[in-house]
């Protein structure tokens, strides 16, 4: 059974209002409300929420209590974990992240595996001024962004194992089973990432054109 007292505790450690938690979490203040008071037992995409944003604050929620986190990697082991990690995007793009890697770069992704869940998630980065860039199989012609957005890597280069880069953030395919990611808040990790994704971006290929039906 999870307790929500934990929670509780953990946004005290954290210095947190119900509402500063409810912002950063991105849930209702009465659904936390109500976690916390035991009245009910979260989803797993809630939890997963509610602990990428204690994370921020170097706090994590066990199933014996609340402790200071040391670990700079969360596993993202629901079964929407991409969801999840565009989740952790848009919340970290809400954290005053500067212009300049306020982009979500993303490397060996794949347009036509995005299915409506993760188009609309697109559409909401660019709609809060998130922009992207993408490095995709050569070849590809289904491109739902500005074909301006993307580079072609080589066939044999490529493999569809997706890693998202935004902020301080960098994001992994653990390429598990049952699937999972590895969320790493690092900004000089992702700073590194960021490095050389703009070395390939300047060598790689451009796609002249897109076939896609589909836009985001």
């Amino acid at each position: 059974m999870y307790k929500g007292r934990y929670v509780r505790a953990a946004r005290a450690m954290a210095g947190w209002t119900l509402e500063e938690m409810s912002e950063k979490a991105g849930l209702g203040i009465v659904t936390l409300r109500d976690i916390e008071n035991e009245k009910v037992s979260p989803r797993e995409r809630t939890l997963s929420r509610i602990n990428m944003a204690l994370a921020k604050a170097g706090i994590e929620v066990t199933a014996d209590g609340v402790r200071e986190k040391r670990e700079k990697a969360i596993v993202l082991d629901s079964e929407n974990w991409f969801l999840d990690a565009l989740d952790a995007i848009m919340l970290e793009a809400s954290n005053n992240v500067p212009r300049h890697k306020r982009e979500l770069l993303v490397w060996y992704s794949d347009d036509r595996l995005s299915p409506p869940e993760v188009i609309d998630r697109y559409r909401a980065m660019r709609a809060a001024g998130i922009t992207m860039r993408q490095i995709v199989e050569q070849g590809n012609t289904y491109l739902m962004g500005d074909v301006a957005e993307y580079r072609w890597v080589p066939k044999e280069d490529f493999e569809n194992n997706v890693t998202l880069i935004f902020g301080g953030l960098v994001i992994l395919d653990a390429k598990s089973e049952p699937a999972s990611g590895v969320l790493i808040n690092d900004m000089a990790a992702a700073d590194q990432q960021r490095r050389i994704f703009n070395l390939l971006w300047k060598v790689l290929p451009k796609p002249e054109e897109s076939l896609a039906d589909v836009r985001f």
